[in-house]
């Protein structure tokens, strides 16, 4: 399932019904062709709310009839790790390819009814984050939080938003005026399964088709280059619209920056689109980041954004994000000096570089923290204007000129914060320093493989193309 950055209050959640016909069935840990759960709503008291009462929907793809007779609809809240705090009987029978739609509680803000349902509750289900399963048995289950494999009590999961128990990885969060629903096959992974979109809650009688078995291929989307997405201005021109485009994976961060960069390919040995950066990164909310490599060739759809400056696409479910049906061009580094305008950063932003200048270390003020160091171009650290001339002087405004002009931040591939009180990051092994060795203000740094040209945190960076552990020698040396 797709993480959301948004997170609500859980409230108590309640289902009661009766059991399955318990052969046709199999553990959430391999993919069924049974029943499953194929909606899920619980935003009918958030702000936006279009439904009257939250709601779960369920599916029988099977090719024959499956009592729920012994199975429940059970839910947790997202940080839950005890028993299910709402466990709801079953009974009755689902036709093959019909489904089955659980009403629970009212809201206080949609205005559009359900269609008359085949169960009634009274859970109240969070609007944003949250667990609900189908269970055989109708007793209370304790799950373990992580990823519910190999279960045979369990039917079906769907862990959400932020919730600690999910199937492969966590779905996308729906909200007032959206829901999660299944998107296709079942991967047992959640985040690849379920999509957060309009609500369509549909009761028994109304049937899903079975799909052609030999579909016909749906027409090829209109490609949008990565420098159009880019333009030649500090924002893209085209933020606020969805676009789909193709490139080479040329960094991806598991778990660290929570997405990969993406460049057009056969580009960067030379400037092909001038003022207009051939790369940009993608947002990897929806997406699971370790099925990437470097060197991959995808085709991402996604919403075009400015976030602190820099221009993203994020794609809105896993399926936006694809393999291409040929290898594309490698992309080859841009070995050239460092860009020491804004303008021309800009249109570089986030492409692979390899700078030619001579870095010297101008600062260390944040490597015990966040793995950064500040450099200089030009072989020497940079200077406090006030050592040269007085403010509002010249030659003081040349000094700052210079400054900013000459500066930039190696980082180590991370946000880790290595200082956070009661943080599990603060074991974490710092980067590039070892007990034998320090940084020191004036050292020489040579980079020993290309970086990315990263805008983060308001400030130009040079971003490894993976994350840094250990001394970092295989990104730079400092002597």
């Amino acid at each position: 399932m797709i993480s959301s950055r948004v997170a609500a209050p859980v409230a108590a959640l309640a289902l009661v019904t009766t059991p399955l016909a318990l052969g046709a069935l199999t553990p959430a840990s391999a993919a069924s062709s049974g029943l499953l759960i194929s909606e899920v709503y619980g935003g009918a008291r958030n702000a936006g709310a279009v439904f009257t009462h939250d709601y779960v929907e369920l599916l029988n793809r099977g090719s024959e009839p499956v009592s729920l007779d012994g199975l429940s609809l059970q839910y947790r809240s997202a940080t839950g790790t005890a028993a299910a705090s709402f466990t709801q009987p079953l009974s009755g029978t689902i036709a093959p390819g019909s489904h089955y739609l659980v009403r629970a509680a009212a809201g206080t803000a949609g205005t559009t009814p359900l269609p008359e349902p085949d169960a009634t509750t009274t859970l109240n289900l969070s609007g944003t984050t949250g667990t609900v399963w189908l269970a055989r048995g109708i007793s209370a289950q304790t799950l373990p939080t992580g990823s519910v494999t190999s279960r045979e009590d369990v039917v079906d999961l769907v862990g959400f938003g932020t919730s600690n128990t999910f199937e492969g990885a966590v779905a996308p969060a729906p909200s007032g005026a959206t829901s999660i629903s299944r998107t296709g096959a079942d991967t047992d992974a959640n985040n690849a399964d379920f999509a957060a979109g309009p609500g369509s809650p549909t009761r028994s009688g109304t049937t899903t088709p079975t799909p052609d078995p030999t579909p016909t291929e749906p027409p090829a989307p209109t490609l949008t280059p990565i420098a159009a997405i880019q333009g030649t201005g500090a924002a893209s021109p085209l933020a606020g619209q969805t676009v789909t485009t193709e490139g080479v994976v040329t960094a991806v961060y598991p778990g660290r920056f929570n997405g990969f960069f993406l460049q057009t390919a056969g580009t960067g040995s030379t400037d092909t689109t001038p003022r207009a950066s051939d790369a940009l990164f993608v947002f990897g909310r929806n997406v699971d980041e370790t099925t990437l490599a470097i060197g991959d060739s995808v085709r991402v759809t996604g919403a075009v954004s400015e976030f602190q400056g820099a221009t993203q696409l994020t794609p809105a479910a896993a399926t936006d994000v694809v393999a291409t049906a040929a290898p594309l061009a490698a992309i080859a580094p841009l070995v050239a000096a460092y860009p020491t305008t804004p303008e021309a950063r800009e249109a570089h932003e986030g492409e692979l570089v390899a700078p030619t200048d001579d870095f010297a270390v101008t600062n260390v003020y944040t490597t015990n923290q966040y793995g950064e160091i500040g450099l200089a171009t030009g072989g020497r650290p940079l200077v406090q204007p006030t050592d040269v001339a007085r403010p509002g002087t010249p030659d003081y405004a040349a000094v700052v000129a210079d400054n900013a002009a000459r500066a930039v931040t190696l980082d180590d591939g991370s946000s880790i914060n290595f200082l956070s009180n009661g943080s599990a990051d603060q074991d974490i092994p710092l980067p590039w320093l070892t007990p034998t060795r320090s940084i020191r203000v004036g050292a020489r740094a040579t980079l020993a493989a290309p970086v990315i040209l990263d805008f983060r945190n308001n400030t130009w960076k040079l971003q490894p193309t993976t994350q840094v552990s250990g001394d970092g020698s295989e990104v730079a040396s400092f002597e």
